[in-house]
């Protein structure tokens, strides 16, 4: 979108396995190249996704649209958004998905920036294997960054695309399974907080007396929605047998020029309801619920 062109440089490959010295550079390098991508801006729409501030998964999403120069901003902004807002839950990711359609692919440059937010993911695992460790060392030497956003890969279509299409993930769950004493000590936690118990203390003690009465041979398990997160498909060849991929979508997708010139056939985010896009599969094994909020079942 500017006129004057503007040059780009990155460290070189190899460097420091040090991570907070590498978070340093991957901070210096997407602020060098947020003044550099947008010289090549044909055209860009992003969409605001709501924060989730209550770390509960939503029953419907409606993206804000973006388009030209504020998208441009909104963009610049997620690729370096690696800290949380106040209002943002700790469990919960920033995302702005959309398109950045460039007069050239800039590969080299991406490239670069995902190699060294592998190179900052892959310091900190093999200085700390425990995954619990690492959280310790992000909040300690991280402190109010979001890793999950730092580590998240900047993506590109690598060769021209016909068509872009945006959808949501299909409604998914974390399932655990868990022993009745387990349960039983979920179940009493959520009591001795005091968390609902105004609404739910029934119920709880309801649960609290069912699961201790279920044979061994019972399966407890807390299915957990996931958050929806927004996809893309790139088409890079149209018809039954085409060639399409489908790729996760939390930051905004650069594209190149269309094939053979022709401009792409980009797509618009739609709202997301929970009711509309999740649907009990015919062939998924029956449960019992025990307890709603803590997402219990038993079978």
């Amino acid at each position: 979108m500017g006129e004057e062109q503007i040059e780009l440089s990155f460290p070189e490959e190899g460097g420091t396995s040090d991570p907070e010295q590498l978070m340093t550079e991957l901070c210096e390098c997407i602020d060098r190249f947020n003044d550099y991508w947008p010289q090549f801006v044909v055209n860009a729409v992003a969409f605001r996704i709501p924060l989730y501030e209550d770390g509960l998964v939503p029953e419907k999403v409606f993206p804000e649209c973006a388009s030209g120069t504020e998208a441009v901003d909104l963009c610049a902004q997620a690729f370096r958004a690696f800290s949380r807002p106040k209002q943002q839950h700790p469990g919960s990711v920033y995302r702005v998905p959309g398109y950045i359609t460039l007069d050239r692919l800039l590969l080299d440059e991406i490239d670069s920036i995902n190699s060294l937010k592998r190179d900052l993911q892959a310091a900190v695992k093999q200085r700390y294997p425990d995954a619990r460790a690492r959280n310790v060392f992000h909040g300690r030497t991280f402190p109010g960054r979001i890793m999950l956003q730092v580590y998240r890969q900047i993506r590109t279509a690598r060769s021209p695309v016909e068509a872009v299409r945006f959808t949501w993930s299909p409604g998914t769950h974390a399932v655990t399974h868990l022993t009745t004493g387990e349960a039983i000590a979920l179940l009493q936690n959520r009591l001795e907080m005091g968390v609902d118990v105004n609404d739910h203390r029934v119920a709880l003690l309801t649960a609290i007396e069912r699961v201790s009465s279920l044979s061994k041979s019972s399966m407890i398990i807390r299915e957990r929605p996931r958050a929806p997160y927004p996809v893309a498909s790139l088409v890079h060849t149209a018809g039954r047998n085409g060639i399409k991929k489908m790729v996760p979508l939390s930051l905004p997708l650069f594209i190149g020029p269309g094939i053979s010139g022709d401009e792409v056939d980009v797509g618009t985010l739609a709202p997301y309801d929970v009711n509309v896009r999740r649907s009990a599969r015919s062939d998924r094994i029956k449960s019992t619920l025990l307890f709603s909020p803590l997402y219990l079942r038993y079978r």
